[in-house]
């Protein structure tokens, strides 16, 4: 079953739609810090972060993982 990490809280109609499917897993966090979201990482297909730094590192641990999201305004 796919898992999907998500680094920080969706709109509530964007989570309804998440928590509806039965057929992902989803581990949510609360702005984690660098070592949180390392942790959480493993085993995951997809992460949507934040501000989060996704760098070599982070990816390292997740060699399942086929999305990373950034959502937010602006750019960098």
């Amino acid at each position: 079953m796919p898992t999907i990490v998500l680094c920080r809280p969706l709109h509530a109609s964007g989570m309804a739609l998440l928590e509806a499917r039965h057929d992902v897993t989803l581990r949510q966090l609360a702005r984690p810090g660098p070592a949180e979201l390392e942790a959480a990482v493993p085993g995951a297909h997809a992460v949507l972060v934040g501000l989060e730094k996704v760098d070599a590192k982070l990816l390292d641990r997740a060699p399942e993982l086929k999305v990373v999201s950034r959502f937010g305004v602006g750019y960098d």
